[in-house]
């Protein structure tokens, strides 16, 4: 699933789980940050558990919090790879996400209410009423689940959601490349220039990832595609063009081909290239 797998390469060596940076920072987001916000709530006795011990309200405020976190991230990774052929901003996908686990968790907390012989929430009958409420009661954790994702992803560089890291916005201009650099290589960060693993169109914007990071840099996406080597990769899509050396899987559903490259991002294969996509090996 888009973002919530713990390692970014193929497979695990045998004898347990090993996790590559990324891993142990997704781990960090779907699991840590819950269970440091309900034993810090806990610890200080929020809210209901004014008077439990400490030991009790960790535990009531956790059996809240990881339950609906985990489901803010799965239903945001269900809606990431629904919605892969029709790029979203990452706050898009958490926001909405955030909306759609709250509704899945209902289940979960009902359940919870009703082994811990809690109240339930109050209703009129009214599908409508029921489903505002049940938001009203998880808006705190679905604006938590934004920020937490939000800065995990521009601020520590972790690809989440069809998202890679975060990328860096260059003031170019199309006459000013860098002296002596030709091409859409020009344009980016001399630390970054390298071998092209992906381009993709955003409205006047081109973004470059290379094997060395990536960059949002002013430059026509027609132009960028023109200079890759014809082995290299090819268009699969509109906006998109993808070397062979960054996919990582290939996923069909009838006529539907999608990419998965070995950041996580999915990118949609359209029936226009995808004898391109066929014989440059992508597919």
């Amino acid at each position: 699933m888009t973002g919530l797998r713990l390692r970014s390469d193929a497979a695990a060596p045998r004898g347990g789980l090993a996790l590559d940076r990324d891993g142990w920072l997704r781990l960090a987001l779907f699991l840590g940050v819950p269970l440091f916000i309900g034993f810090l709530l806990g610890w200080l006795r929020a809210g209901a558990t004014v008077s439990m011990s400490r030991p009790e309200a960790i535990g009531f405020i956790l059996s809240s919090t990881v339950p609906a976190w985990l489901c803010y991230a799965v239903a945001t990774a269900l809606l990431a790879r629904l919605t892969a052929r029709w790029p979203s901003p990452l706050l898009v996908k958490l926001a909405v996400g955030g909306v759609v686990g709250s509704l899945l968790s209902a289940p979960v907390l009902a359940l919870r209410r009703a082994l811990l012989d809690l109240p339930g929430l109050p209703t009129q009958g009214d599908l409508l009423t029921t489903v505002s409420l049940l938001l009203q009661y998880n808006l705190t954790g679905i604006l938590t689940w934004i920020v937490a994702g939000l800065m995990f992803h521009h601020l520590v560089g972790l690809p989440l959601f069809g998202h890679a890291a975060a990328t860096t916005v260059l003031p170019a201009a199309p006459g000013a490349p860098t002296a002596g650099v030709a091409g859409v290589q020009g344009r980016l960060p001399a630390h970054i220039r390298g071998p092209i693993r992906l381009l993709a169109a955003s409205e006047h914007y081109l973004r470059v990832v290379t094997d060395r990071g990536e960059a949002m840099v002013l430059y026509r996406f027609g132009d960028a595609v023109a200079e890759q080597p014809l082995a290299s990769g090819a268009q699969v899509h509109r906006s998109w063009w993808i070397a062979r050396e960054a996919v990582a899987a290939v996923r069909r559903s009838g006529a539907k081909v999608t990419i998965e490259l070995h950041d996580g991002t999915e990118v949609p294969v359209s029936r226009t290239y995808l004898m391109d996509a066929k014989r440059a090996g992508l597919v």
